[in-house]
């Protein structure tokens, strides 16, 4: 296993790596009983036919596990996990047979967000609202299912486990502190040199606990892509285990315009096929 990293302080960067994966990679949370199970069904055949709709019928402020099994289909509807729906555990029936879509764009209002961690859900943007699935509330799960478009990963402790997550710019984005198990991030780039970011995390400070990590799965599809770009000057993403296909640029991450402080990129493959 090849190590390959970069910071502007790297003596400090390894233990960080390791508490992040050590942290992130245990999901106590995952393992809790489940106190109550909704389906979604697109036909009818279950207690809601959106998966929001579901969502919705979760009590604010819940403090037991909940499980929403999506039944296959493809689920054609933005998603938001308010911040007071906590304990939410989202299934699908497989990667490859249950996905929600839609196909808006919601970069060109992230900007104005990821500068305000502590943003209101009335006070996002239209465009930011745009982004197909955005998680606001601590302690999600989802396993088996597909985002396409984009997934913001905006706050809170997450767990995604087998899901698939297609995009072009900035797919996987937010201040969260969360872990990808098994996951395919799937570039939907056009072929041509223009590339495209798969993460974009906003880490504002050495104090907080954010940083999305990526351990095991698989970075493929088409055009050219980077394994992220910093939004804020403290951005930390890893990769642990990962497969990445020619899709990935060569040099990795992008710091873009950010004034970096301790932006944290690493990534320790198994297999590359560059």
């Amino acid at each position: 296993m090849q190590p390959f990293w970069f910071s502007r302080s790297s003596s400090s960067s390894l233990p960080l790596l390791l508490v992040l994966l050590l942290r992130l990679s245990t999901p106590s949370l995952a393992r809790a009983p489940v106190s109550r199970t909704i389906t979604v069904h697109r036909q009818g055949r279950g207690d809601f036919r959106t998966v929001q709709s579901a969502v919705d019928s979760v009590p604010d402020g819940n403090r037991n596990w909940i499980k929403i099994h999506v039944n296959a289909g493809s689920y054609w509807e933005k998603v938001t996990i308010p911040p007071k729906k906590r304990y939410i555990l989202l299934e699908g029936a497989g990667s490859s047979r249950t996905d929600i879509s839609f196909n808006a764009n919601a970069h060109a209002g992230i900007d104005q967000i990821m500068r305000r961690p502590n943003v209101s859900v009335d006070e996002l943007s239209p465009t930011f609202r745009s982004a197909t699935f955005t998680v606001l509330a601590d302690n999600f799960v989802a396993r088996d299912i597909s985002f396409k478009d984009t997934l913001c990963d905006f706050r809170g402790r997450h767990y995604f486990r087998r899901c698939l997550v297609r995009g072009g710019v900035d797919f996987v984005f937010g201040y969260g502190q969360s872990i990808y198990e098994d996951c395919v991030l799937v570039s939907a780039m056009p072929p041509g040199p223009q590339p495209g970011w798969l993460t974009a995390h906003a880490r504002l400070d050495a104090g907080s606990p954010g940083g999305l990590v990526f351990k095991g799965g698989a970075v493929t599809g088409t055009g050219r892509i980077y394994l992220g770009r910093a939004w804020n000057g403290y951005a930390t993403v890893v990769f642990y285990g990962a497969r990445m296909d020619h899709v990935v640029v060569p040099q990795g991450w992008q710091a873009w315009n950010c004034h970096a402080h301790d932006m944290i990129w690493a990534k320790y493959l198994f297999k590359t096929e560059f």
